[in-house]
């Protein structure tokens, strides 16, 4: 962890970041630290799940960012019911609002689960923001370059990632191509992009895009 000083977020919500973006005085370097950080925050401002309100003020740590006041109200009053009871006191979960019934999946695992599954589907709005591609063929080329990379991993099928794409996330993830053409800016996009084809195994890459972009 460095040494910065933690900043301070310009903007109450993810939503009003999302309208504002462009407007006021940030660097890019603070506009992919807030977009992080309120990504973050704005799930759990949806959910006020216990694991949710963790990793958004993991995140503002990691960052160097100051939690938004609701998330520091939350952390505050869970501390002070954790201290309001003594013999308790050992038993920080129960404090936080953490509950696990008998059989029930750990709650961190249910979010490695849902931020594994995240990770893939924002690969596949990557991948086709690049290379304006079908969500099939994006969702192909993911799968095949994860199980590339990472062959110890369970890596979900093709058609459950394309499900997955189309009837959990897609309003979401689509929404992703404008906040990416704002990061890209006036970049040598085909220089990025072929950069990007050769994180993939070749077998991945579709013949049209091998051509376009001189990959044996």
């Amino acid at each position: 962890m460095g040494d910065e000083a933690f900043i301070r977020i310009p903007y109450s919500s993810f939503q009003d970041f999302i309208d504002n973006q462009g407007k006021g005085d940030i660097t890019e370097a603070e506009w992919a630290c807030f977009f992080c950080v309120l990504t973050d925050f704005d799930r759990f401002q949806k959910t006020r799940d216990p694991v949710d309100a963790a990793v958004a003020f993991a995140s503002c740590v990691e960052w160097r960012v100051y939690p938004p006041d609701e998330l520091l109200a939350w952390v505050g009053e869970a501390f002070r019911d954790l201290l309001s009871r003594p013999s308790e006191r050992s038993d920080i979960p129960k404090a936080f609002g953490f509950k696990v019934s008998r059989g029930q999946t750990p709650p961190f695992i249910n979010h490695w689960n849902h931020n594994g599954r995240h990770l893939l589907l924002t690969k596949v709005a990557h991948t086709i923001f690049m290379f304006d591609l079908s969500v099939e063929v994006a969702c192909e080329m993911v799968v095949m370059q994860q199980e590339w990379l990472q062959p110890d991993i369970k890596i979900p099928a093709v058609e459950t990632v394309i499900a997955q794409y189309y009837r959990q996330r897609k309003p979401q993830y689509k929404g992703l191509e404008e906040q990416f053409q704002y990061v890209y800016g006036e970049q040598n996009m085909d220089d990025l992009r072929r950069e990007e084809l050769l994180e993939f195994p070749t077998l991945a890459i579709p013949s049209d895009l091998k051509k376009r972009f001189s990959i044996q």
